[in-house]
């Protein structure tokens, strides 16, 4: 059994971005140090295969199996402390080590200097919308009374209510930060208007903070106002408030750039947001024109990503490609990148956020289904099954069904009832069994592989005819959308 840490090295060295990567192997090419080969040859065993073939480089390099768990923590070590001092100026690393020679300069009276440095760290922080990092160290400099050497000298009263201003920005953007992170939540749980508590995410509209964006104190406190109101209406399934908001919030972002601040990932997501809007209208034009905008926007953030980012851009890019393979039916396009979503799927899954998670899982598997690949669509549709704890529901739901009709194709006609069964105890489970889904397990329960082609036909004319009359009559049938159950019945009355 592998141990819970025996990865974190190739872990560490796959998370470096590339110049980090390479600044480091260069170092220990030219350091003069016991074992710096052994280490560079370590590295790039791990970079190219991990713990694989741990024998093999053990007994090539004529160490023991000690030996190598020690270089293996050393290298660890040491990947951790180059990055502690190589990083750039701009980055929460960076700004940190201002505050440490901050400190240090205080602690050594030297005060002018420490004005200085007080003042950049102000600037930096303030621009990041750090405010929490404005209240240190401007504690740290009432405390120091360092107010008494700047000039002209300032005084108590001042410096206190400054620090003052620093806190209530600080409050500000904390208040529109957990309502941010609250309604992202709650936007998971819902995407389904059917639902009867889906009026309350409509009900975070009335809240006071919600009113006017004057209240909004902050650059990210604004962004946030906006994100919120595109997260609210996206997961009631008003689309065209939910483009609207996503677009006023990359705007706004977009407008309010700062060198000290990374919005890579706020303008890719908002982007996200409005393109999932525009999918779920069935758009293909914005798709076109904006697309092209998140691919220069990540490439241009490709050279410094960690995993995490680059995590990020995988799952909010390959998410919208699907949904636009989906709605464009273009098969070809999707077998020339079906491996790669499922390779890249692979090394990202652990980062993803729930519904991204689904939604690409869900969109592979709908791919496979309609390109003939039923074996892939329903393993695809199984593993969505399996995410018990996550809170998507929506994909869930639509996975179920799929399933069930992939599974049909397939001609497992003795597990159709099973799906059925276990689909719909799923389904109340989470409070998600409505009546379209109720009219097509009933319906497709009630055909038996035993029946004549005739009667067989019928029966699915009369579900067919159920289910049109149902989604005609209803603006909220978005699990239709997702999956086009009228689409595959009418294949079975030809």
């Amino acid at each position: 059994m592998i141990k819970p840490e025996e990865n974190d090295l190739y872990i560490l060295i796959e998370s470096l971005k590339s110049s980090d990567y390479n600044s480091y192997r260069r170092s220990l090419q030219k350091s003069k140090k016991t074992d710096s080969n052994l280490k560079l040859k370590l590295l790039n065993h791990i970079r190219k295969k991990g713990n694989l073939y741990k024998a093999h480089f053990i007994s090539s390099s004529s160490i023991s199996d000690l030996k190598y768990s020690t270089l293996k923590y050393e290298v660890f070590q040491n990947i951790i402390t180059f990055l502690k001092s190589n990083y750039d100026t701009n980055t929460d690393i960076g700004l940190q080590n201002q505050i440490i020679e901050f400190e240090i300069l205080l602690n050594r009276g030297l005060y002018i200097k420490a004005n200085r440095k007080l003042k950049k760290i102000k600037t930096i922080a303030f621009e990041k919308c750090d405010f929490n990092i404005c209240c240190v160290v401007q504690r740290k400099a009432i405390e120091h009374r360092l107010f008494k050497y700047t000039n002209p000298p300032s005084n108590l009263a001042t410096e206190s209510s400054l620090l003052m201003q620093y806190q209530a920005l600080s409050n500000n953007l904390n208040i529109y930060t957990l309502l941010s992170d609250e309604i992202l939540n709650l936007h998971y749980e819902f995407l389904d208007r059917r639902l009867e508590r889906s009026h309350l995410i409509l009900d975070y509209l009335k809240n006071p903070n919600l009113q006017n964006v004057n209240q909004a104190q902050s650059v990210l406190a604004c962004y946030n106002y906006y994100r919120i109101k595109s997260l609210i209406y996206l997961g009631n399934n008003n689309y065209s408030e939910a483009k609207a908001y996503s677009l006023k919030a990359y705007n706004y972002i977009k407008n309010h750039a700062s060198i000290y601040r990374n919005d890579y990932k706020r303008l890719i997501i908002c982007l996200n947001n409005y393109l999932t809007a525009s999918l779920d209208l069935e758009e293909q034009e914005p798709f076109k024109i904006v697309f092209p905008q998140m691919l220069d926007i990540a490439n241009t953030a490709a050279n410094n990503s960690d995993t995490y980012s680059s995590a990020t851009t995988f799952q909010v890019l390959s998410s919208l490609k699907l949904n636009y393979f989906w709605i464009t039916k273009d098969i070809d396009e999707f077998e020339t990148e079906k491996d790669f979503f499922e390779s890249s799927f692979l090394k990202y899954e652990s980062m993803m956020r729930p519904n991204f998670k689904l939604e690409i899982m869900l969109g592979i598997a709908k791919m496979f289904f309609i390109s003939g690949n039923l074996s892939k669509a329903n393993a695809y549709c199984k593993k969505i099954s399996d995410e018990k704890s996550n809170p998507t529901s929506l994909f869930i739901t639509c996975a179920n069904l799929l399933r069930i009709m992939a599974n049909y194709d397939l001609k497992n006609f003795q597990l159709i009832p099973h799906l059925v069964s276990t689909s719909k105890y799923s389904l109340k489970k989470r409070s998600r069994l409505f009546d379209l889904e109720n009219i097509f397990f009933k319906g497709i329960k009630a055909i038996k592989p035993y029946q004549s082609q005739r009667e067989q036909k019928r029966l699915f004319g009369n579900l067919y005819k159920e289910l049109n009359v149902l989604v005609e009559s209803s603006e909220d049938i978005i699990v239709e959308k997702k999956v086009h159950v009228l689409e595959w019945l009418k294949t079975k009355l030809k």
